[in-house]
């Protein structure tokens, strides 16, 4: 980690991780999410931080295609299946 502290609560719908995330997505959401990283529990600011992240990472090219908005967000396909569910699910309640 280069001497840095590694900086990854555990909050929102989406994780976001590391000092710079939380520091771009709490100017763009207008939330000191270094000094209150919690505030990405509460309901609202989740959606919106998972929203930042998926806009920031180029996800709406391929929102329709889960596998690889996973490749992008988490340069993998760990969780897939829990993924697919919890995304159809959501997805109900969208629609």
């Amino acid at each position: 980690m280069n001497g840095k502290k590694a900086f990854a609560p555990r909050s929102a719908k989406i994780r976001i991780t590391g000092l710079g995330n939380y520091t771009r997505c709490g100017v763009a959401l207008k939330l000191d999410l270094v000094a209150n990283p919690g505030q990405l529990e509460l309901e609202r600011h989740a959606a919106r931080s998972a929203a930042w992240l998926f806009v920031t990472k180029g996800c709406l090219k391929y929102s329709g295609d889960l596998v690889r908005v996973t490749q992008i967000i988490n340069g993998g396909r760990n969780g897939i299946g829990d993924r697919r569910e919890r995304f159809e699910k959501e997805k109900s309640v969208l629609v």
